[in-house]
């Protein structure tokens, strides 16, 4: 532990302040990330969900090193990142809450980390991976807003959300691969080629700056003054069935480009090439709704953050199909609310019912969604003002003798949602400690959806839902489970 300490600390004087370009592993016992990168990509253990099987084990360790490896490899040219691989030590797991109670309060404002872990098991004679990723950023959470002449604001704050991938299969032979590819970037060389005998291999716990590249390898200076070259990139068809990475490649850009000013020409160039990386993402064939549309949605905050002629009309036609990809997300409808505002204001008289019309449309899916709930009452104050003339078109769209009775009832709904929404919880919390009393469910309440987390048996899961589903008051769901198979008896 006192070696890796001490190389995390020699490393940090080979990183150039605001040109971080760097890549270490280390004990999750004691996480530690490149201090001037403006994104830090850390990857977790894929946990196998038999912590018995020596095979699931290995093969969680040895892809969660790959994957640090391509994400470092396909950041590069955002020119101020790194990459952190951290693992279990001395027997003891690693915990994520722990790894970023220590991480979070490191990042400085405006910098990002993205979180990457993952999941191992086994199905019908066949192993899978599953990978999620969350994105932390330090300072004040990222709002776009647009002020109405009323005082009133429409805001749209990106939601700090963990974003679960579908589960990809693994044949034997891509566990050959796997630990084929792990040994060979594990090797330092002395020249960038396969054939190239290895100088030696990497030490279990490292940290290096980047100091070239060329095709697929990288050329690193370790800590303790080595250089080399490692095999960061060979183009297998493993990484093809991970579409995630392409989607970890845009997310990091999205980080490093709103560390920049707004309209910068950094931002703008880091954008485009996270915008490319994520548009790759949503058009490929197997993504999920859900993801790719998480996808769209980042582009259209991208294009505004870069800025430039016709950036606001860009984005909006990506916030549409994002829409169209999943019609119920409440942050896709109050974005499309702040960018239909912001053409209100540019003159499109039409934008304020169409933004109007978004953010009920939301909360016809997301009924309890506080800042749906909270636009649609500054829009509607706003249109209810007579003494502002710029809101004339505004007015002119909603039926005034109306407007009084819809404000009155959201802002009762408002209050009475905060009382039911932690009754809801507590009654849910209740019925499952009565129904599955070593479950050891989480349960949490966030923009109106219920959220039930946690590691269960795979045959309680349809179980735990049905039960969830019929309990009071609950409106909207969402399964983080973790099912988890058991030993055949």
């Amino acid at each position: 532990m006192k070696r890796a300490a001490a190389l995390f600390l020699l490393a940090s004087s080979l990183v150039g302040a605001g040109a971080a370009l760097g890549g270490s592993v280390g004990p999750c016992q004691d996480p530690w990330l490149f201090p001037d990168a403006r994104v830090n990509v850390v990857v977790l253990p894929y946990e196998p969900a038999d912590p018995l099987r020596r095979q699931l084990l290995d093969a969680g360790e040895q892809l969660a090193y790959l994957v640090k490896l391509r994400a470092l490899f396909s950041i590069l040219d955002y020119g101020s990142v790194g990459a952190v691989h951290l693992k279990s030590h001395d027997r003891r797991p690693c915990r994520i809450e722990e790894v970023l109670g220590r991480l979070v309060p490191r990042l400085r404002p405006g910098h990002g980390l993205v979180l990457v872990t993952g999941r191992v098991f086994e199905d019908g004679g066949s192993v899978f991976v599953q990978t999620s990723l969350r994105l932390l950023r330090g300072g004040p959470p990222e709002t776009l807003e647009v002020k109405l002449p009323t005082g009133e604001a429409v805001t749209s704050a990106r939601r700090d959300r963990e974003v679960v991938f579908e589960p990809a299969e693994l044949a034997a032979a891509d566990l050959k691969t796997l630990q084929e590819r792990y040994r060979t970037a594990t090797a330092l060389r002395g020249q960038p080629s396969a054939e190239e005998k290895p100088a030696s291999d990497l030490p279990e716990f490292h940290a290096y700056s980047v100091i070239g590249r060329e095709g697929e390898w990288i050329r690193v200076r370790l800590a303790e003054g080595r250089d080399g070259w490692i095999q960061a990139s060979s183009g297998d068809s493993l990484f093809e069935r991970l579409p995630e990475l392409r989607f970890l490649a845009g997310l990091a850009g999205y980080a490093v480009a709103l560390s920049y000013p707004p309209a910068s020409p950094e931002a703008r160039r880091t954008a485009a090439a996270a915008d490319a990386q994520l548009r790759a993402f949503a058009d490929a064939p197997d993504d999920s709704a859900t993801t790719s549309a998480l996808a769209a949605e980042l582009r259209a905050r991208l294009l505004l953050h870069a800025g430039g002629d016709g950036a606001l009309g860009r984005a909006q036609e990506v916030l549409q199909d994002a829409a169209k990809r999943n019609p119920s997300s409440a942050e896709i409808r109050s974005l499309a609310a702040v960018l239909r505002l912001k053409a209100f204001a540019a003159g499109d008289t039409k934008a304020a019912l169409q933004a109007a019309a978004s953010l009920n449309a939301g909360l016809t899916f997301a009924p309890d969604d506080r800042e749906l709930q909270a636009n649609l009452l500054a829009l509607y104050k706003a249109a209810q003002d007579p003494g502002k003339s710029r809101l004339t078109p505004l007015q002119a769209g909603f039926p005034q003798e109306k407007l009084g009775e819809q404000i009155a009832a959201l802002e009762a709904s408002r209050s009475e949602n905060s009382i039911l929404m932690a009754q809801t919880v507590f009654a849910v919390k209740d019925l499952l400690r009565t129904q599955f009393p070593k479950s050891g469910i989480d349960v949490s309440l966030r923009a109106g959806t219920l959220r039930i987390s946690g590691s269960v048996p795979q045959r309680d899961v349809a179980k735990i839902l049905k039960a969830v589903k019929s309990a009071q008051g609950v409106r909207a769901v969402r399964n983080d489970l973790t099912p988890v198979m058991e030993p055949p008896r």
